[in-house]
């Protein structure tokens, strides 16, 4: 790095530097706004930032110089279901995951009306069954 000889006293007009101790690295010498004398930067450097992100998760980047930064998300995908239905209940098993298909749920296959209490409707079946079971 060249070397450069800064005098004060009336050898420049400071008045159009804007720079201050919050704006310049950490540990460098600067000449900026406020004084013709010279500065050290405050402003502080950041080595190697890291951070995973969580669903939806945020990462506030404070004010400092970066040299390297690195943000990641691994979200785990699922691509197409298809859950049969059950007596007892299903589950499709998606919590955590991004989809990337459709779900499908099968019809209920041997149902007719006639096995379905009176009254009551699954799916585009309404019940007619009046009777009692053995």
């Amino acid at each position: 790095m060249a070397e450069c000889i800064l005098y004060n006293g009336g050898m420049f007009n400071n008045d159009y530097l804007t720079a201050k101790p919050e704006d310049v690295r950490y540990g460098e010498t600067f000449i900026g706004a406020g004084t013709e004398n010279a500065q050290e930067g405050t402003m502080p450097t950041y080595y190697n930032v890291e951070h995973d992100f969580p669903i939806n998760g945020k990462f506030y980047i404070p004010e400092g110089y970066f040299v390297s930064i690195t943000l990641k998300q691994d979200i785990p995908t699922l691509g197409a279901q298809y859950v049969d239905p059950s007596i007892n209940g299903t589950t499709a098993g998606v919590k955590g995951t991004y989809m990337t298909g459709n779900t499908f749920i099968g019809g209920i296959s041997g149902i007719s009306s006639a096995v379905i209490k009176k009254g009551v409707k699954i799916g585009p079946y309404i019940g007619t069954f009046e009777g009692w079971v053995d």
